[in-house]
């Protein structure tokens, strides 16, 4: 009920709404002919409803008292039934007509007014002609309102003028053209009003019945109700025809996963390991009580995925169709299209078709036989996984993003939209003072006999992340420059873990709270708790032995660690985890050193470097020539001329010699 504009109290108005049925409704509030300069006016819109909860008052304490009823006695009825006489017929005596007189006759009567409204009724169907009255049919599937109004063809004369009006329910699109082209060759004029989606079918009477109108339309809304009522208008009288109903059903909510190796969902997670599955599921859920016609289920069935362009590659011949536990890659064709340019006049006829338009990169699979397709994996609820391998092509620090559409009868439901991305990390290399480890020696002066630690530094897994299969680190020492000592330590941590059911973990983890739970107590769900590992070369624990493996290579001077598999894998996919190593040498030689760390997570190797120098040991200073110092001689007992003799002699005995050796 509402005031016209040309009332003063155009802004008021009331509407009333009964629920046929369910609880859920929509409601618009449209202004139709509001003032063009509304001058500061404004428009409000309440929707009130009455408070439907019962109230449950107090009960009343009573005492109950038991009493005793006296039987009451029945008086016997009797009737005695009297046979009834039909009245004598009356009779005229005639006499002779000179004895006739003229007699008044008289009679009695009630007044009454027979007023007829004849009976006009509604009919909905699909394409097949099916009844779908109070049935889910799919949406944008045909249907067809026909306006039965046959009976008012009795009390009509020609000339009278015949009007329906048939307002649509909202999301109930009709076909005009062909609505007004199959009514007007009924004999009907057609207006629509868009604005108010109702239909008015007017006609003159000239002696011949009309075909009935039939309106031609789509529901458009998922989750929709649809219902709809006709009046006829002819002389003074106007008459409503019964409700039709139709219902289209929930939208389906396909799944799109991302999982690890694993089969872990790492939706929103980093992943070293570039290996991962694209995962798409249907929904055929909302269909089990839907009523398709041949046209709807022609429509085609189909996945569609518009990758990333550039992002990944998929392996074709790793590529999964499962559904009920069977392979049902034959029953679909796979479109597989790299760019717009790549598109053929087939694809682009199936894209329009399903209402698609992919920018560059896409996958498509569309059932071979809809009809089939449909009765044996759609009515029946039996859902579709797509597998995809893929490997990313991204680098470091970028995110991939994908999701996916459901094609039912020609409809596209879009999946949750998932992300996974490639960790921007890297290890690092120290070199810190053997005495102080927190005074860094990067790229400055060891001196030879000087004993250093290398720090290496692993990469920090961020605490969403895909599952851990491999954790290692190598350090190449360079031994012409650095003596290992044979001392490490080493130290693992794991922060912001929480457990998702009750835990037993065979070593100690601090909660947030601080409080430690000790290896084998129960670690309650829900809890959040961190873990931290200290040993060296020393240490002789039994589980420190099993889930950290060292090795030296003094050939290679290859030093190595390896954390336990299993241990990894069973830390999940949420919590950081990082592992550090301090190695002990000693500089033995002079010159430019450079060593050289590298950490592999889950096959993704990286490396880090450290510099350090160490100067020539310094040469002694030569000392000064010695002078000869004056040496004390014996006194001389003879004279320079007694010795003479004794010169010649040795002089004789050389010249000899040399003869000698001359000759032979």
């Amino acid at each position: 009920l509402w005031d016209t504009s040309d009332s003063p109290y155009q802004y008021k108005g009331a509407a009333l709404g009964v629920f046929k049925e369910g609880t859920a409704f929509t409601t618009e509030f449209i202004q139709w002919d509001g003032p063009d300069s509304p001058s500061g006016q404004t428009y409000w819109f309440a929707l009130n409803t009455k408070f439907v909860t019962p109230v449950v008052e107090v009960p009343a304490t009573a005492t109950i008292t038991k009493t005793t009823v006296k039987p009451v006695k029945t008086e016997p009825v009797s009737a005695e039934l009297v046979k009834a006489k039909n009245p004598v017929k009356p009779t005229l005596a005639l006499k002779t007509l000179s004895e006739t007189k003229n007699q008044k006759l008289s009679a009695s009567y009630h007044g009454y007014k027979l007023q007829y409204k004849p009976v006009v009724t509604k009919s909905v169907a699909d394409t097949d002609k099916t009844n779908t009255n109070g049935q889910t049919v799919a949406k944008n599937a045909t249907q067809l309102y026909t306006l039965h109004h046959d009976n008012i063809y009795a009390n009509l004369k020609k000339g009278d003028k015949i009007t329906i009006i048939d307002p649509l329910e909202a999301g109930a699109v009709p076909d005009v053209a062909v609505t007004k082209a199959a009514t007007e060759k009924a004999g009907w004029g057609v207006a629509y009003d868009a604005v108010k989606n109702t239909y008015t079918f007017t006609a003159t009477y000239e002696g011949k019945r009309l075909e009935a109108p039939v309106i031609t339309w789509k529901p458009i809304y998922d989750k929709g109700f649809y219902d709809n009522t006709y009046k006829v208008l002819v002389n003074n009288y106007e008459v409503f025809s019964d409700t039709v109903t139709n219902y289209t059903p929930r939208p389906p909510r396909p799944v799109k996963a991302v999982l690890d190796r694993s089969g872990k969902d790492i939706n929103g997670a980093t992943t070293f390991d570039r290996n991962v599955t694209f995962r798409l599921m249907t929904d055929y859920s909302p269909y089990t009580k839907t009523l398709a016609s041949a046209q709807a289920i022609g429509k085609k069935f189909g996945i569609f995925d518009d990758v990333q362009d550039k992002a990944f590659t998929v392996d074709h011949s790793k590529i999964k169709m499962t559904a009920a536990g069977k392979d049902v890659k034959a029953l679909f064709t796979m479109y597989h299209v790299l760019s717009h340019k790549a598109r053929t006049d087939a694809i682009n006829k199936i894209l329009k078709e399903l209402n698609l338009n992919p920018k560059g990169e896409f996958y498509l699979w569309v059932a071979k036989d809809s009809k089939s397709f449909y009765q044996n994996y759609v009515k029946p609820n039996k859902n579709v996984t797509v597998d995809l391998p893929a490997k990313l092509l991204v680098k470091a620090g970028e995110k991939v993003e994908n999701s996916f559409k459901q094609i039912d009868f020609g409809n596209g439901y879009q999946s949750k939209l998932v992300t996974v991305s490639v960790p921007d990390v890297n290890p690092e290399k120290h070199a810190l003072d053997q005495k102080d480890n927190k005074k860094v020696l990067d790229g400055q002066e060891v001196q030879i006999g000087q004993y250093i630690c290398y720090l290496l530094d692993g990469v920090t897994v961020p605490s969403k992340h895909d599952s851990l299969f491999q954790y290692d680190g190598i350090d190449m020492l360079d031994l012409k420059h650095d003596r290992y000592t044979g001392n490490w330590s080493g130290v693992i941590r794991g922060t912001e873990y929480v457990a998702e059911k009750d835990l037993v973990l065979p070593y100690d983890v601090v909660l947030s709270d601080g409080k430690v739970v000790k290896a084998g107590d129960k670690i309650a769900k829900g809890s959040a708790y961190a873990f931290q590992f200290k040993f060296d070369q020393s240490t002789n624990s039994n589980f420190i032995k099993k889930i950290v493996k060292v090795t030296w290579n003094e050939k290679e001077g290859k030093w190595a660690y390896t954390i336990d598999k299993e241990f990894l894998n069973s830390l999940g996919v949420q919590g950081t985890f990082d592992v550090d190593f301090y190695i002990e040498v000693e500089r033995i030689a002079a010159g430019k050193v450079e060593n050289t760390f590298i950490n592999t997570v889950n096959l993704q190797e990286m490396t880090a470097k450290v510099t350090t120098t160490t100067p020539e040991p310094p040469k002694p200073e030569p000392k000064e020539p010695h002078k000869p110092q004056p040496q004390a001689s014996l006194p001389n007992t003879g004279t320079a001329a007694s010795m003479l003799p004794v010169v010649g002699m040795i002089l004789g005995l050389l010249s000899l010699a040399g003869l000698r050796k001359y000759k032979k």
